[in-house]
């Protein structure tokens, strides 16, 4: 595993085990594009920091779901442990597509350039684990990164298990529109010490997916809590 230190701490206070803290814990804040509480809303508004990840793993090339992720350097993606690592191999030649409609919606896309995951996840495939970084790269300038170009959402943490947050999910389900298109599902989650589940009909291809807390349909932003593991 490629480790880099500030990947590394946004990984590890992601981990599945933080849930039992006694009260939620922000540890990123979600921030617009350098250019421009209540009860859970209908997704009207799509984010265009989630999008559609192509990669190689094993010599067959995979899709995923993944969401750019705000930080200090404005260049990280989250999404499934799985989509990057299996059985000890890591994904190569990862090429993310923000807000992919029916093939890409820009003609810039960002190339992954290192990846964290847990090591739960790697050695064991404990997918309570099941999350991973990546840092990347755009594929027209550096000075053109992810974040300040697309948008990133924040990360939160940790509920008192059995209480109840909002949650709107997205991620391109290859069971609806062979997954050419980005889906929402949303509604209210119940915390729990172990994984969380939805009732989304969600197939693959969703999986790497951010289930957004809070989400705003006028800026579409929140605070991502999980990812989808399909």
């Amino acid at each position: 595993v490629k480790n880099y230190s500030e990947s590394e701490q946004y990984q590890n206070n992601f981990a599945t085990n933080a849930n039992n803290a006694a009260q939620s814990t922000i540890i990123s804040q979600p921030t617009k594009p350098k250019d421009n509480g209540a009860k859970v809303q209908a997704v009207t508004e799509y984010p265009s920091s989630v999008g559609r990840m192509f990669y190689y793993l094993g010599g067959n090339r995979y899709y995923c779901s993944a969401a750019a992720i705000n930080s200090p350097k404005k260049n990280l993606l989250m999404t499934a442990g799985h989509c990057v690592a299996r059985s000890k191999e890591f994904a190569e030649n990862i090429v993310f597509y923000p807000e992919y409609h029916d093939g890409p919606s820009y003609p810039i896309s960002y190339y992954g350039e290192k990846i964290f995951t847990q090591q739960e996840w790697v050695d064991d495939r404990s997918y309570a684990y099941d999350v991973a970084i990546i840092s990347t790269e755009s594929s027209w300038s550096p000075d053109q990164p992810l974040v300040e170009t697309f948008g990133g959402q924040g990360i939160t943490y940790g509920n008192t298990p059995g209480e109840y947050f909002d949650v709107s999910i997205f991620g391109y389900p290859s069971n609806y529109d062979d997954g050419e298109i980005m889906q929402a599902c949303w509604g209210e989650i119940m915390e729990k010490s172990s994984q969380l589940s939805a009732n989304c009909e969600f197939g693959a291809v969703a999986s790497g997916g951010p289930w957004i807390d809070n989400y705003d349909n006028s800026d579409q932003l929140g605070y991502i809590r999980s990812v989808t593991s399909a």
